[in-house]
């Protein structure tokens, strides 16, 4: 692996924050419903009730500012951070949401804060189409299959698909956070 004078870029939502255990909290409240965080495992959404879209749960500000922190989030920001590569945060934040853009920098401060000299939001970059950011020399991870699959494409970059149950169509490099955990020591000492 090559990634010399590359970025790491961290998605948050599927990597840091908990986005589908938010939605289905948000479901479970609204249809009496107990679904779980391994119940979503696609992004056909077929869990949404009848006539709904996910974004009807998730249009508010509190929403991105409450999600839930993955309990391995820290570590794989610290592990990165170690490896003394460039980080950004890279995500894809959805246009139909007011003010997510403004939450989801809230959501990194409080919760990455103390981690770096500088705010974390202030490396949030904000991209629907992950590929256009991330070039050769770059290590992307991410538990999208849509990005994973379009990064793969870029030559000389990387790409690490965080095992999530939505990812499981996705064949090669679904990795467990501890397998990231380990590659990121390893780029540490490279």
């Amino acid at each position: 692996m090559n990634l010399d004078n590359g970025i790491i870029y961290v998605d948050v939502d599927g990597v840091l924050a908990n986005w589908v255990q938010g939605l289905l909290s948000r479901i479970n409240e609204a249809h009496g419903t107990s679904y779980v965080h391994d119940d979503w495992n696609s992004w056909d959404a077929s869990i949404v009730p009848k006539g709904k879209k996910w974004w009807d749960y998730t249009s508010d500000r509190e929403f991105w500012q409450h999600l839930p922190l993955y309990p391995w989030a820290r570590e794989l920001f610290m592990h990165a951070k170690v490896t003394g590569m460039p980080m950004a945060f890279l995500s894809s934040l959805p246009v139909k949401t007011p003010d997510v853009l403004e939450a989801r920098r809230e959501w990194l401060d409080e919760h990455m804060q103390g981690l770096w000299k500088w705010k974390p939001s202030e490396h949030l970059i904000s991209a629907n189409k992950k590929e256009l950011v991330v070039h050769a020399g770059d290590l992307l991870i991410d538990d999208s299959p849509t990005n994973v699959n379009a990064v793969r494409n870029i030559v000389g970059a990387e790409v690490w698909c965080l095992a999530q149950p939505w990812n499981r169509g996705i064949t090669q490099d679904r990795l467990s956070p501890n397998v990231i955990l380990h590659r990121l020591e390893h780029l540490r000492k490279e």
